[in-house]
């Protein structure tokens, strides 16, 4: 136990010599004794301690090597179980970067679903977006459609005025005598426009007697609609026209005594009263 005590602990010994007053030791004897090896330190143990006092130091050395061992004892427990608990927060760790590794990939994979999820939403949306613009599209063409059915089954007047003689028997304002009227007669101011009432195509235009500057248009099903009495014409014949399509100007062309439009619907070749048709 001697050759692992280490030199410090011979100046205690020594130091406790002289406080106990066993002897004055020279300063040089001191220094020896500090610097001494253990043979060198027994020899000056020997000369200046007494017996019981080395004994009671020796039991004292025993007590305090025995509290060191205890302490060691207790120190190689804490020891163990700071490693047991190293290991413990080993493992923890292992198991948190392994978690952390899982959750990593996770966020990856998600990532990448994501970015999946997006293409596909972007994707739907653009398909969305075209089926709409075709829905659009179609409900234009059947709005249209209707239109066209509208326009080639239905009649509009053909210009702004006043009526001013209906259909069927009266007393002529230019001969003076009671005729038939196949038509209805709307007044306005030389110029005014001039609308198709219907879809159908132009087979006449041109002058026609009483009738002045004339238009027939031929519709669908043995209907014809009549325009006498224009100032101008803009439609020739085999032209197809439209509803509400401008086809000539209010004039007093022919048998009139003033600007006017003479109109007639003819279903089947007879003169039917247009005021029945008209939308």
């Amino acid at each position: 136990m001697l050759e692992s005590t280490k030199p410090a602990n011979f100046i205690k010994a020594a130091m406790l010599s002289l406080s106990n007053g066993y002897a004055d030791m020279e300063l040089a004897d001191l220094l020896t004794l500090v610097h001494s090896t253990l043979d060198e330190f027994e020899v000056y143990q020997g000369e200046f301690l007494k017996a019981d006092d080395r004994k009671m130091i020796e039991e004292g050395l025993t007590e305090k090597i025995e509290k060191i061992k205890e302490d060691l004892l207790i120190c190689q427990s804490n020891m163990t179980s700071l490693q047991k608990e190293k290991e413990s927060v080993e493992v923890i760790n292992t198991e948190l970067n392994n978690r952390i590794g899982e959750v990593h990939v996770q966020v990856e994979t998600l990532s990448v679903q994501k970015t999946q999820l997006e293409t596909e939403i972007r994707a739907e949306e653009e398909r969305i977006k075209a089926e709409q613009e075709r829905i659009r599209l179609e409900q234009e063409r059947l709005r249209q459609i209707e239109i066209e059915k509208k326009k080639a089954t239905t009649f509009i007047k053909p210009t702004n005025g006043r009526l001013t003689s209906g259909f069927g028997n009266r007393k002529h304002p230019v001969t003076k005598r009671t005729a038939f009227h196949a038509g209805i007669d709307l007044a306005n101011s030389k110029g005014t426009r001039i609308n198709a009432s219907r879809n159908g195509q132009v087979i006449f235009a041109g002058n026609k007697g009483t009738y002045g500057k004339f238009i027939v248009i031929r519709h669908a099903s043995g209907v014809e609609t009549a325009y006498a009495h224009l100032s101008s014409i803009n439609v020739r014949v085999g032209q197809n026209v439209s509803q509400g399509q401008h086809i000539g100007n209010m004039g007093s062309t022919g048998r009139s005594t003033g600007s006017h439009l003479h109109f007639e619907i003819r279903i089947n070749g007879s003169a039917v009263n247009p005021l029945k048709y008209i939308k």
